[in-house]
């Protein structure tokens, strides 16, 4: 799950019982070759953006392959990939 700002996880958060004491988002950079890049992006972003229940209408045939043949595509003769990836710290009490 992924949310935009520490107020939407603090909001989730209180609506499932819990009061966030802390609560924060750092980002880490990675610098990737493009076979771990490969790696990551197959263990989550692909199959948030190929798990056809969340979206409104049903994927396109090929979709699935597509994207994989474009994120293949694109990592393709570099040396390096730089990703960010946000990661969410909290400390959370139950709510009483």
């Amino acid at each position: 799950m992924h949310l935009d700002s520490t107020d939407e996880y603090r909001q989730f958060f209180l609506a499932h019982g819990f009061t966030p004491s802390t609560l924060y988002i750092k980002e880490f950079e990675y610098i990737l070759s493009p076979d771990d890049f490969l790696k990551v992006f197959k263990s989550g972003g692909f199959k948030a953006y190929s798990y056809e229940q969340w979206f409104d209408v049903p994927l396109p045939e090929g979709y699935t392959q597509n994207l994989l043949d474009y994120f293949e595509q694109f990592a393709v003769g570099k040396s390096c990939i730089p990703i960010v990836m946000p990661h969410l710290f909290a400390q959370l009490k139950p709510m009483s």
